[in-house]
């Protein structure tokens, strides 16, 4: 059962325009999309939350030097650096 402060926070939520999802309680039933623009709220018979959004990887650019060292961008940078590595583009991994 959503006390006051989780029917206030889902409320808010999808006033922010974030995705909602909804399940039955009655059938524990899994969680699906709300894809109305206005739900009809039913917090009687429903269970609400705010849809999980995955953390996108974070990106950025290094030196790759030929002996394999990777220097970040906004490092201090010799001219030998810049004529002999490569520009590489490095993503975080999420698991």
């Amino acid at each position: 059962m959503m006390d006051d402060d989780s029917i206030i926070a889902v409320v808010t939520a999808h006033k922010e325009g974030k995705k909602i999802q909804a399940r039955i309680k009655k059938h524990d039933a899994e969680w699906i999309d709300v894809i109305s623009h206005e739900p009809d709220w039913n917090f009687y018979e429903c269970d609400y939350r705010v849809a999980y959004e995955p953390r996108k990887p974070r990106e950025w650019i290094c030196f790759l030097a030929s002996d394999g060292t990777i220097t970040p961008i906004n490092s201090p940078i010799t001219p030998a650096l810049l004529v002999a590595a490569k520009t590489i583009r490095v993503r975080e991994v999420l698991e």
